[in-house]
């Protein structure tokens, strides 16, 4: 089974994000494999039996419109891939929603 999970992050630094994500292969019982860097940001990757894990990262700096108010921010967009059994990619997603509660904020 495959799953992907993509999200937009604003206002959190890279650096930030790059030890959520980290964090999110811990609880979810993943070894961190690899942090590559790419000419658009980051790929880390993971995997353990049957079950792995790919994380995009891009991070741009740039003026929201609606949030204009504070000047540049970075935009961060988050493109996760899961492949394994059903109850892998769960509790990965539910590791990656945990380990990204800043933000909600």
């Amino acid at each position: 089974m495959e799953a992907v999970d993509e999200r937009l992050i604003q206002f959190i630094p890279p650096k930030h994000l790059l030890t959520d994500l980290e964090r999110a292969f811990q609880r979810a019982g993943i070894p961190l494999e690899s942090v590559e860097t790419t000419p658009d940001g980051w790929l880390l990757k993971g995997h353990k039996g049957e079950n792995s894990v790919n994380v995009y990262l891009s991070t741009r700096v740039q003026v929201v419109p609606l949030l204009r108010v504070f000047g540049p921010i970075p935009v961060s967009k988050l493109k996760t891939v899961m492949q394994g059994t059903e109850e892998f990619i769960r509790r990965f997603k539910h590791s990656l929603d945990v380990s990204l509660l800043r933000c909600l904020g």
